[in-house]
């Protein structure tokens, strides 16, 4: 198990990475968490046989690849979520019509899902900040206590 001060450590050193070198730490993350630390993958190869029985080994590893390749890019994302400040991601992230958004979702109360895609992290975590609206989660904790507490800050 990860503990704190190695993703403390690891928060620390991407304050300092330009966002263009993501590209090759997203490569560098995805071979680490699936080649070096088979994060996860008897359980991934157990569900993919499980759910999917038709397929061939070729085709589930293709599945498996592209399931670390999107972890290293949430993992990624989490680290600049958790090492960047507001005025950084000022300079990112660009709601449209927030005035409009806020005026809409201050006379009604409303339920706002989104997917694991696209740095719905950032904008969840930011939407506040952008519109001056106060938003709640539901979080599920994690079992890792260290992540969970670094992400229940984030939030």
């Amino acid at each position: 198990m990860i503990n704190k001060t190695i993703y403390n450590l690891l928060i620390f050193i991407s304050k300092f990475l330009p966002l263009g070198y993501h590209g090759v730490i997203h490569k560098f993350c995805t071979y680490l968490l699936s080649e070096v630390l088979s994060y996860r993958k008897k359980v991934i190869i157990d569900n993919l046989q499980l759910a999917f029985p038709q397929w061939d080994g070729a085709h589930r590893t293709k599945i498996m690849k592209g399931y670390y390749h999107q972890l290293s890019a949430y993992v990624l994302e989490t680290l600049v979520l958790f090492s960047k400040d507001a005025r950084w991601f000022n300079h990112k992230m660009n709601y449209v019509l927030p005035e409009k958004m806020k005026l809409q979702l201050e006379s009604k109360s409303v339920i706002v899902m989104g997917s694991h895609q696209g740095h719905w992290e950032w904008a969840a975590v930011l939407f506040p900040l952008f519109t001056g609206i106060n938003a709640h989660a539901v979080y599920k904790p994690l079992s890792n206590k260290a992540l969970d507490v670094l992400v229940k800050k984030s939030r």
